[in-house]
């Protein structure tokens, strides 16, 4: 009896944190990405006489599938009396939520007149949580590698082997720190996670933990070799002793450029991001680095390794107009909403950014058209009507804020975790008191066995 007891107070306790974690360990809020228009890479005459802007949002699900998307149809005017030819870019993101999201962009097309035309994807460098400001992120898109200031094509990499007294890689951990005076024509990174711990008035404090069988390698970027006499110092991989008696070789390779560095990792990288060209995987290095503003650079790891999570991800096409002609221009691309799965049933937000479209020459007509069997909960713009495909809105000219609306099966969605935190904690100490209570049984028990036994033993020595 006693056993089932026991065996029936663990299967109590084990199923109740069991639900408990269940019921509150998925994640149930993801964020999307704002989306916007076509732009013209040229100083353009192009005018836009309209846009109809086409959401398809119909079983929207997460992850999305390509019937739930965005089309941009422009209707372009050239009014001058002489050809254009134009060179047009629409930006897309996939956001933190998305990153494994790697469908076949070229699956989404572009049209000219009804007639499909070749794209070209290209990548920069974005930072999400920024603004989006078209003029900073064109800047970026460029066909040659950037010149920059410090980090030129022909800047010197010089890079260094940390090795065993008798000329052996070191298997082990290994921790590194670097005692120097930090100057403007210099930076350092190395293979390994690299950090700066510290400073005083003189010396800057360069941390280097080199993981077990790993390459111990350091590199410094600039035109002047540096001097690294007693300016490293070794510890054993739990960073308490100083390895004051090991004689570590520090062994110097055969110096590189700067460009070469970088597109040594090309290769790896263009197996993790599509179509990813040379120029602009050099391109987003060196704005990674560039937002980097510190002597110690980290590890090439963090800096070579680059994700859709932060990368802006153009089409880029060619489009020609003849004089006084009118091109209608279709782009259709994915559609990432921001899910947020507290509320029953599930609310979708889409962002789509007007307010850059203001760079076109001229601009007017806009008509929203939100195919969905969808109810909009939310919208950042007035009038939208209700029709039998959906919703619809139009406007003469652009408006002077951004379409943000939230879309749900129900009119009226429930959020499901108010006290979520109140229920949490009943959870705690309810298997917390179990727990107790378990351990109490069991001490009873222990005790009220200790007690018969002593009576037996007592009894048997009368007798």
């Amino acid at each position: 009896m006693k056993k089932k007891l026991i065996v029936f107070s663990l299967l109590l306790l084990l199923s109740f944190c069991s639900f408990k974690i269940s019921a509150n360990s998925a994640q149930q809020y993801f964020y999307g990405q704002d989306q916007t228009g076509i732009f013209s890479l040229d100083e353009s005459p192009i005018v836009v006489t309209q846009e109809d802007l086409i959401f398809n949002l119909y079983d929207v699900t997460y992850p999305p599938h390509d019937s739930n998307n965005v089309i941009a149809k422009y209707y372009f005017y050239n009014p001058e009396n002489y050809s254009v030819h134009s060179r047009l870019v629409f930006p897309m993101a996939l956001g933190q939520s998305y990153d494994y999201y790697l469908e076949d962009f070229e699956n989404f097309s572009i049209t000219v007149n009804g007639e499909e035309v070749n794209k070209k994807i290209r990548y920069t460098d974005y930072f999400f949580t920024n603004d989006f400001i078209i003029d900073n992120e064109l800047k970026k898109l460029s066909d040659d590698y950037i010149n920059d200031d410090f980090y030129s094509q022909e800047l010197k990499i010089y890079s260094y082997d940390i090795l065993e007294n008798n000329g052996n890689s070191i298997a082990n951990d290994l921790y590194c720190q670097i005692v120097t005076s930090p100057k403007d024509n210099q930076k350092l990174m190395s293979d390994s996670h690299t950090y700066i711990s510290g400073e005083d008035d003189n010396n800057l404090y360069i941390n280097i933990h080199f993981y077990w069988n790993n390459v111990k390698r350091i590199y410094y970027l600039g035109e002047e070799e540096p001097d690294l006499k007693d300016k490293l110092h070794f510890y054993d991989y739990k960073y308490e002793e100083e390895l004051v008696n090991k004689n570590y070789i520090i062994e110097k390779n055969e110096e590189i450029s700067f460009i070469d560095f970088v597109l040594s990792y090309y290769e790896s990288q263009k197996e993790r991001i599509a179509n990813i060209s040379e120029v602009d995987y050099y391109n987003i290095i060196i704005d990674k680095m560039n937002k980097t503003n510190s002597y110690c650079l980290g590890s090439t790891t963090d800096i070579f390794n680059i994700s859709y999570t932060e990368l802006l991800i153009w089409y880029d096409y060619e489009v020609d107009f003849a004089p006084k002609q009118t091109v209608i221009n279709e782009v259709k691309a994915p559609i990432f909403p921001t899910v947020n799965m507290r509320m029953k049933p599930n609310t979708y937000e889409i962002t789509y950014l007007l307010t850059p479209a203001s760079t076109w020459k001229d601009f007017s007509n806009l008509n929203i058209y939100v195919n969905t069997n969808y109810y909009i909960i939310s919208n950042s713009l007035t009038g939208f009507e209700k029709t039998s495909d959906g919703y619809v809105a139009s406007y003469e000219n652009l408006p002077q804020e951004e379409l943000i609306f939230t879309i749900s099966e129900s009119a009226n969605p429930k959020e499901t975790n108010k006290g979520g935190f109140a229920l949490m904690l009943m959870g705690i100490f309810g298997v917390l008191g179990i727990a107790i209570i378990f351990v109490g049984f069991l001490l009873i028990g222990g005790i009220v066995i200790l007690i018969i036994y002593l009576i037996k033993k007592l009894l048997k020595k009368k007798t």
